[in-house]
């Protein structure tokens, strides 16, 4: 028998309905995020605001990744992050919100209230790392 024993849960999703783009960086964000030994949950695309936060809290995940690639959709990632603000996680912290995607940027993460931002695969890693071990938010400090 084999016991994996991971870090911590993700959950990701493509943010939120109407978005159907579905590119190879979301699988390569995933794949790094396993090697890294993180459990992704992945919701997949057209994922509603209130089903992304519902899905966290059942799952007891400590962050939450959120990509775009369409401006249309990027007032959801908002809506995601005050769902979660506004929510009783009990005894649990709240998990961190991080976000990328071709169509944003550490500005709009910053606006949004958001834990942090990467550009790529690598940087995601590396920021969910530094955000579970205490680091002050990331890669939104500029």
């Amino acid at each position: 028998m084999l016991l994996q024993i991971f870090k911590s849960k993700i959950h990701r999703a493509t943010v939120t309905e109407a978005n159907l783009n579905y590119v190879g960086s979301i699988t390569i964000d995933e794949d790094l995020m396993e090697a890294a030994n993180f459990q992704v949950i992945d919701m997949g695309l057209d994922v509603g605001a209130g089903d992304i936060v519902q899905k966290a809290i059942d799952e007891e995940v400590d962050v939450i990744g959120l990509s775009t690639m369409m401006t249309t959709t990027m007032p959801a990632m908002k809506d995601i992050v005050e769902i979660i603000n506004g929510t009783d996680f009990g005894n649990k912290e709240k998990p961190k919100v991080i976000v990328g995607g071709g169509c944003l940027s550490h500005k709009y993460a910053k606006e949004i209230g958001c834990d942090g931002y990467s550009k790529n695969a690598i940087e995601a890693v590396k920021l969910v790392n530094t955000l579970l071990e205490g680091g002050y938010r990331g890669s939104l400090e500029r």
